[in-house]
């Protein structure tokens, strides 16, 4: 936005002023409000930031690609069955923000409780990564079902990754 918002509560007293953001380095803006509010190294501090919502809102995100278990590719952006507009003959929806060329399965799959179904291979990470590598990503998401109960794969995605030398989520 235009301004960043400071607000310092000193015991039970509050205090709110506006400074100019600097939106190339956000960070400025903080240290800049906590200067003028008299903030030294024992001063509490909790930030908030809507970079983010914004990123999100105006579609000014980075090229991102989607590394998922195969199968699943679509599923973000067959989202639920809520819709904009129920009586809709013809709804409108939203692109997805990761297109379907850079959505990427991958043959592997583990059952709900983290056991192996189908186990990543070596030669199958080779296939992801040079099928990545060709997306030209600016960032990459790695989001494999059931891997909060068995993170190996995604973590011999990630390293497998990490070369292309791009964020890694």
């Amino acid at each position: 936005g235009t301004f960043t918002d400071v607000v310092v509560q000193v015991g039970r007293a509050r205090h709110a002023f506006k400074i100019p953001s600097t939106p190339a380095a956000p960070q400025e803006a903080v240290i800049a409000g906590l200067q003028r509010a008299g903030a030294d190294t024992g001063t509490e501090v909790r930030h908030g930031s809507t970079v983010a919502t914004n990123a999100l809102l105006e579609r000014k995100l980075a090229r991102v690609t989607f590394v998922t278990t195969e199968g699943f590719e679509d599923l973000l952006e067959i989202g639920r069955q809520d819709r904009p507009d129920l009586y809709a003959l013809v709804p409108h929806r939203e692109p997805p923000l990761v297109p379907a060329e850079r959505r990427i399965g991958v043959r592997e799959r583990l059952y709900p409780g983290g056991r192996v179904r189908l186990a990543l291979t070596d030669a199958e990470i080779a296939r992801v990564v040079k099928r990545v590598r060709a997306t030209r990503p600016e960032a990459i998401a790695i989001g494999l079902l059931h891997a909060w109960a068995h993170p190996q794969h995604e973590r011999r995605l990630a390293r497998s990754l990490a070369p292309l030398g791009v964020p890694l989520s």
